[in-house]
């Protein structure tokens, strides 16, 4: 993107790329978003990365904890016996792993500082889990079959099991928002996958156990996804998903009610994607596409095609960054702005102001473009009033600039 402009004595500022509808897939990261691997991770083992970087790893018979660079692997435990691997949820101050197996079905404590296992309860084909406070576990398990979806309250110091839900289908991913507000996703076909799976709700006052509820008690969010993987649910209810077909595709996914009107964040070939661990970020922007690639969030995630390759990546929002060059025509100033990683034929802002003021962004306000971060002063910025692109035109949502002042 190259819009020509000229303007006489003023520094100019260029503002591209908002999320307006959703785009067509692509291969790897969607415009708008970036994702860079991290390293080579161990096939056919489930694991969870802490806050700190560490790893632990459950392959099915030994608990593992590999330092942050990974370059140092502690075996927590080791079983003596080698199961298919289920959940790997370390506990919310990190102190210890809930690890789980289902070929028989058994959960574990394993402390993460010194090791060993204390058994906990037995949870047949323990798919997914989430905490709901510091000592309960929110579990996606089957019972008494892998064919089977049901959500279970687990205390984990004392065993006792709540059923909350018996669901169609196989065992989903399943995650929590800051109200207690339960989500996962009923797979109605695990065979023939496709438009078959929908992520819905489930209140936090309806989780009481009695009476266990039922697929005509979930509040539909997403309808027509096919299949689902992996789910993460932020603290005020915003729904991430991935989505795969082995052999076919996997894609994360902003859900925003079904797939035609929700963000499609990554899409692979061949590949089965799922989450690690999100991490919120503390800069300015906000978990969005066209935010500052570093300090607005990540996810980090999982992928592998099951035969060439295993790999951890993130998945970071990527900001549109853009480039002036400048030559005098007359008595003004005559420059070309360059615009990459910019959504195609979206909208662009061109404001200019007569004096700018490199720093720490400022966060504005202008329709369609919130959060709008710059590190000009917003208040005396100006602008055009002209079309900025061959697409679109943002002029009614500008006030008329002054009369430049003289050279």
């Amino acid at each position: 993107m190259q819009p020509h402009f000229f303007l006489a004595g003023a520094a100019a500022l260029a503002l591209s790329g908002f999320v307006l509808v959703p785009v067509s897939s692509a291969q790897g990261s969607e415009p708008g978003w970036g994702d860079l691997e991290i390293d080579n991770i161990s096939p056919f083992s489930s694991r969870s990365t802490l806050s700190d970087g560490r790893v632990v790893a459950f392959d099915g018979q030994v608990v593992s904890l590999t330092s942050a660079d990974g370059l140092t692997t502690t075996q927590l435990h080791d079983f003596g016996v080698s199961n298919f691997a289920g959940i790997v949820t370390p506990s919310v101050d990190e102190t210890f792993v809930v690890v789980g197996e289902t070929s028989n079905g058994d959960l574990f404590r394993v402390d993460l500082a010194g090791g060993g296992a204390t058994f906990v309860a037995t949870v047949p084909f323990n798919f997914d889990a989430v905490w709901e406070d510091a000592n309960t576990l929110l579990l996606s398990a089957g019972a008494p079959s892998f064919n089977d979806n049901n959500i279970v309250r687990l205390d984990v110091t004392t065993g006792v099991q709540t059923q909350l839900a018996a669901l169609t289908g196989a065992s989903g991913p399943i995650g929590i928002d800051g109200f207690g507000n339960v989500y996962t996703v009923i797979l109605k076909d695990f065979t023939v996958p496709d438009d078959k799976a929908d992520v819905v709700l489930f209140p936090a006052s309806a989780l009481t156990g009695s009476p266990v509820l039922t697929d005509f008690d979930a509040s539909p969010l997403g309808l027509g996804y096919e299949g689902a993987s992996s789910m993460h649910v932020t603290s005020n209810g915003r729904v991430y998903i991935t989505e795969n077909q082995f052999g076919l595709f996997g894609r994360v996914w902003a859900v925003n009610g079904p797939p035609v009107s929700s963000e499609l964040l990554y899409e692979g070939d061949a590949e089965w994607v799922t989450f690690d661990r999100f991490d919120a970020g503390n800069g300015p922007g906000v978990f969005s596409a066209y935010q500052p690639d570093s300090g607005s969030g990540r996810f980090l995630c999982e992928r592998t095609d099951f035969s060439m390759f295993d790999e951890r990546f993130e998945l970071t929002p990527k900001r549109p960054a853009m480039s002036a060059t400048t030559t005098t025509v007359g008595t003004g100033v005559g420059f070309t702005l360059d615009v990459v990683d910019g959504r195609p034929n979206s909208p662009v802002i061109l404001a200019y102001g007569a004096t700018p003021a490199p720093g720490t962004p400022e966060i504005g306000v202008i329709p369609s473009a919130v959060p709008l971060l710059s590190s000009f002063e917003l208040a005396p910025s100006r602008c055009f009033p002209s079309r900025c692109c061959s697409t679109a035109t943002v002029s009614s949502r500008c006030p008329s600039p002054p009369a430049p002042s003289p050279a």
